[in-house]
């Protein structure tokens, strides 16, 4: 699941931000930490090389090497390929996450909208909705790994409650090589259709919507099968991610500072790469982040938990088809007897100063003062275009206007 942290930045006090900084699982530090550590020890051994090892005439040839590979980094736009490939992956990333898929609105219509409070009924609500959460099982074993180790087998959805042996015998029945997730969707459907044929969905129109939803239950899980399906071409993670770290190899010489007898007055002998050392982090980091996001569905920290929203669908829409008549007492609310609701705050929330929306060109007309209501009068005229355009044969109409002025605030015609 996603690393949360959102409570860390509800507001932007300072000491929230650190403690957000501070953060180790699913971090920056934790991304970027390995590669550092190496790319440092690496830069060291070349700094100790070059000014304790070699002797005067190789630290001349090398310090040609690293003009070389200073001069070589100004060539690869490493910020542009990043920026482009990191938005490519986001995008691809928040198109998976909205599909995902959650089933309330099935669970909802079909706790309403299919009758009867005996066995059959109570039935078929719950195996529809059992139907479209075993559907979307079946699909995350094949794209979430997460999923995958915790049903290694079709066999092992049956103990789990999502399927049933005789279930599990008519699907296997079914001679398809490929993903056979629809399956328990068309049972859903069928049942919906048997249900109809019953009298117990009194509508054509109430049986078109639940099936729409399940539609739409499908629609999200071919979307996110097909993300799966086709992967953003090999060759451009692999050309963004080798010019991130070939930018940082050719950096472990290209900032190493140059002892010279002509020594530029200003020029500081920085003997820890401080800025490149910056950079190497934010970089490297803003790479792994499109690692992280090529494939959500994998075992990473911030990779979507796809079991936990296995469990959330099961466990609410069969709760949903138990709950379906059970309604608490119609009684008159709070605020029957008042003309204008004025809901309660705590009092320490009532302390805070509430900002009371108004348009904005209302807002407007209150930050300049106002209108003057001891004594205005507004004359409404026909505008002279549309005169002229419709009403040319008929003068009189053009003549005709209607005042309207405002009395203890309120507007009179």
């Amino acid at each position: 699941m996603t690393v949360p942290y959102h409570h860390q930045v509800a507001t932007t006090k300072s000491q929230l931000i650190f403690k957000l900084l501070l953060r180790w699982k699913g971090s920056l530090w934790k991304s970027v930490g390995a590669e550092y550590i190496i790319w440092i020890i690496l830069y060291f051994i070349i700094y100790a090389f070059y000014r304790y090892v070699l002797g005067e005439s190789s630290q001349r040839d090398l310090e040609e090497f690293i003009r070389f590979c200073s001069s070589a980094l100004d060539r690869i736009p490493l910020t542009f390929m990043l920026s482009f490939f990191v938005t490519t992956v986001v995008n691809r990333w928040t198109v998976m996450f909205q599909n995902l898929g959650m089933i309330d609105n099935i669970a909802l219509f079909t706790s309403q909208y299919i009758k009867g409070n005996d066995d059959k009924g109570r039935l078929y609500r719950r195996n529809i909705a059992r139907y479209c959460c075993l559907a979307q099982a079946i699909l995350f074993r094949d794209i979430s790994m997460k999923v995958r180790r915790r049903f290694p087998t079709m066999e092992s959805l049956v103990p789990s409650g999502f399927m049933m042996e005789h279930e599990l015998e008519k699907f296997n029945a079914i001679k398809n090589r490929y993903n056979k997730s629809w399956v328990p969707l068309n049972w859903a459907i069928s049942l919906i259709t048997m249900a109809k044929e019953e009298g117990r969905i009194d509508d054509d129109m109430l049986e078109l919507a639940t099936c729409v939803e399940i539609r739409h239950l499908r629609v999200n899980m071919a979307t996110v099968w097909q993300h799966d399906w086709i992967s953003i071409p090999v060759l451009y993670p692999q050309v963004v991610f080798a010019a991130t770290y070939i930018y940082y190899i050719l950096g472990l010489f290209a900032r190493q500072f140059i002892i010279a007898k002509d020594q530029v007055n200003g020029e500081v002998d920085v003997h820890f790469p401080i800025v490149f050392s910056f950079s190497f982090i934010l970089y490297v980091g803003w790479m792994k982040v499109a690692m992280a996001l090529l494939n959500p569905f994998g075992e990473d920290d911030d990779d979507f938990d796809c079991n936990f929203l296995l469990d959330r669908n099961l466990t609410l829409s069969l709760g949903c088809q138990d709950e379906h008549h059970k309604i608490p007492e119609v009684k008159k609310d709070s605020f029957w007897d008042i003309d204008q609701a004025q809901p309660l705050y705590s009092l320490q929330s009532a302390m805070r100063k509430m900002n009371f929306f108004m348009g904005s060109a209302t807002a407007q007309e209150e930050a300049e003062g106002g209108m003057d209501k001891k004594a205005l009068d507004i004359e409404m005229v026909p505008h002279p275009t549309n005169e002229r355009l419709m009403n040319r044969n008929e003068p009189e109409l053009r003549r005709r206007r209607v005042v309207t002025g405002i009395m203890d605030g309120r507007q009179v015609l």
